[in-house]
């Protein structure tokens, strides 16, 4: 209940960007737990003694190798890869939408500054971060 409070005061583009964000990081978060746990089940560590986090972290790259095809093999690993794929792209969607909103409210000259910027991972991620959390209840509804 306290999540969808703070949506809240948020237009309809915002709330896209929220909850495509939070279902993405979400389903990312469960596939970083699920490989992590499939490495500590095979009782895999490095060198130093550390449980790799990802098969690519692996130091012994046949092992790496052999995991990686391993971990996708399981139903259950690609269920949540598939959901994640899925989930990516709602958000890429999700960003453009509201990057969109984004120079659709600014004045044109900045706007024409800004879209060589778009496709700039630090500027397009700096622009996200503002126009989310843009107050748009002065401006026209999404």
């Amino acid at each position: 209940m306290e999540n969808m409070e703070k949506l809240e005061g948020l237009n309809g583009y915002q709330k896209e960007y929220a909850l495509a964000k939070a279902k993405y990081e979400t389903l990312k978060k469960m596939m970083d737990e699920f490989e992590y746990d499939f490495i500590k089940q095979k009782d895999v560590k490095n060198p130093d003694g550390s449980v790799p986090h990802y098969t690519w972290t692996i130091s012994n790259e046949q092992l790496s190798y052999t995991l990686s095809c391993e971990i996708e093999e399981n139903p259950e690993y690609m269920k949540l890869w598939e959901q994640n794929c899925k989930a990516q792209n709602l958000l890429k969607e999700a960003e453009d939408n509201l990057i969109g909103y984004a120079m659709s409210v600014i004045p044109i000259e900045f706007a024409e500054i800004l879209k060589s910027a778009i496709d700039h991972h630090k500027y397009r991620h700096q622009l996200l971060n503002l126009a989310f959390r843009l107050d748009t209840s002065t401006l026209q509804k999404a």
